[in-house]
């Protein structure tokens, strides 16, 4: 089990503890991309049973990163980006199947959300803050995440808030549509403005005259 804490008790950089995950799993220098990460963090552990691509997304959970594959790297994008494009309807390939619009049952909405981590002076215990929005009244039912990560009250605590107020703006829904191949630039994390409304690019299909994507709102 490895944790990413020096002597002094200082944090090392985000994008530091990423990297050294990639080397891990085999990945050479050239294979990734770290540098739009920012942030810190006071420690995390990683056992050797896990896989570290699931150590990268409790990673990228809670420091609201995404993991996109393009010009052959493996490159890890920060959430909260401006808009990359402005598109509108007119822009869109229309067919049979494109231009799907669904939206999450409101119901999916808990009311309690709650992070279990390792506290920086709470020992070996975990401990859990949490967002609580009883008063919205689509509001019902409870989510927990859990973090090998170590951080301290205040960063925890405004890590589950944000994290509630994104799973309330994705349960808006997603919108599928198809573009031609001069978009073809566009990639997973990629934020832009649909008719405008904020998505994020989630999921990229590339066909042989057309492009197909999946974007989720976001905030």
């Amino acid at each position: 089990m490895t944790k990413w804490i020096d002597d002094r008790g200082a944090a090392w950089p985000l994008a530091d503890v990423v990297a050294e995950i990639c080397e891990r799993a085999g990945l050479e220098p050239h294979m990734y991309e770290v540098g739009r990460l920012e942030g810190e963090t006071l420690g995390y552990f990683l056992s050797q049973n896990r896989d570290s691509y699931e150590g990268l997304e409790e990673l990228a959970l809670s420091n609201f990163f995404d993991v996109s594959s393009y010009d052959g790297k493996v490159n890890f994008i920060p959430r909260g980006d401006n808009a990359v494009l402005e598109l509108s309807s007119d822009q869109l390939i229309i067919d049979g199947d494109s231009d799907e619009r669904t939206r999450d049952d409101a119901i999916k909405i808990p009311y309690l959300m709650q992070l279990e981590y390792y506290d920086i002076k709470g020992g070996l215990n975990p401990d859990i803050q949490q967002s609580d929005r009883s008063l919205d009244s689509r509001a019902t039912g409870e989510k927990k995440l859990q973090s090998n990560e170590t951080k301290d009250a205040d960063t925890a605590k405004r890590q589950i808030v944000i994290a509630h107020k994104v799973a309330i703006e994705e349960q808006r829904g997603k919108r599928v549509f198809k573009l031609p191949l001069s978009r073809i630039g566009l990639t997973v994390g990629d934020v832009i403005h649909l008719d405008g409304e904020r998505m994020r690019i989630d999921e990229v299909d590339i066909d042989s005259d057309h492009q197909k994507y999946t974007a989720i709102y976001d905030r």
